[in-house]
């Protein structure tokens, strides 16, 4: 390659490798919405089970006396199975907030790289700016060495 063209194939470079960062730090904030999303939706899941549990309990405890044992184990029996829905729900959710740490770990690893991305492309665009100003440095003190010789 040569110099000037070395020059723009690397800005370019750059700028790709800027914007490949900008994209990964957005689809891990993306994915890390995504988490937050079904951790909320767990977290109503869960509450809404409690709910339940609770109003059936009381509904037992109020039929306890006088109610026939057919009702009262139907009523057990359907908070069984919601204390073996609340764990699954905690399983689930266990699992989504390890997932959650993980996306915020790539998130901060997406981040570190987009910030090397963006110092990378400040230090190419200086080192250019430099090169430029001494390329015109010294075309201006070639210009002035060829009038000094002419006088």
């Amino acid at each position: 390659l040569v110099a000037g063209n070395k020059d723009v194939f690397m800005s370019r470079a750059w700028k790709v490798l800027g914007r490949l960062a900008e994209t990964k730090v957005q689809e891990q904030q993306l994915e890390l919405q995504k988490i937050n999303v079904a951790l909320a939706q767990l977290e109503r899941r869960k509450t809404q089970i409690l709910i339940l549990i609770a109003e059936n309990q009381a509904r037992l405890a109020e039929k306890r006396t006088g109610c026939s044992m057919n009702e009262i184990q139907v009523i057990t029996r359907f908070i069984t199975s919601l204390g073996g829905a609340m764990q699954g729900t905690q399983v689930e959710m266990e699992i989504i907030q390890q997932k959650r740490k993980l996306a915020l770990d790539k998130l901060e690893e997406a981040r570190k790289e987009e910030l090397k991305m963006g110092s990378l492309m400040e230090r190419d665009e200086t080192r250019r700016f430099k090169e430029r100003e001494l390329k015109e440095q010294r075309a201006m003190d070639a210009a002035a060495i060829g009038l000094f010789n002419r006088k």
